[in-house]
């Protein structure tokens, strides 16, 4: 989920996905991560717990969701294979596949100080320092991609080890 600049405990987030109907909701740090079984399919399940945030918390909560599939080739995925950079490798969770357009867009601004790479549905962004010092226009991104919730890959690898090992 990308909450934005809003806090959310996790007790208070459970408890909103339960009303949605998520059974068992685990809730991994306090930034919008929850893993689910559900066997509603991912758009049912996104648009559900959309709506149910929405109503409990009064303000719309981008959703985004993944199977433990997917976020397993997430984890594992090595978009730059021998590239170094000085930043932490970023995860943008996309809410669909890129279009040509965005990929052609993406492939543009790759580069010596933001390294970019796409996956199926994700943008690989490996800075060459701090995300806040990097010159990359997030917004001509966004317009072109779509909306996306981010994460450190080591946040995705370490929410891996955790549930889905």
């Amino acid at each position: 989920m990308n909450l934005g600049n809003r806090r959310l405990t996790n007790v208070d987030l459970a408890a909103a996905l339960v009303a949605c109907g998520c059974r068992e909701p685990r809730i991994y740090q306090a930034s919008g991560n929850a893993v689910v079984e559900d066997p509603r399919g991912p758009e049912a399940l996104r648009a559900a717990v959309e709506e149910g945030l929405a109503t409990a918390l009064g303000y719309s909560v981008p959703t985004f969701v993944r199977s433990a599939d997917a976020v397993r080739a997430i984890a594992s995925a090595d978009p730059f294979p021998g590239r170094q950079m000085g930043g932490k490798l970023q995860v943008g969770i996309l809410r669909q596949a890129p279009s040509g357009e965005a990929r052609s867009l993406v492939a543009s601004l790759d580069g010596e100080a933001d390294a970019l790479a796409l996956g199926e549905q994700e943008l690989f962004w490996w800075p060459s320092g701090s995300i806040l010092d990097s010159s990359l226009d997030l917004k001509a991104l966004e317009r072109a991609l779509g909306p996306w919730t981010q994460r450190t890959h080591g946040t995705v690898q370490r929410l891996t080890k955790k549930y889905f090992s």
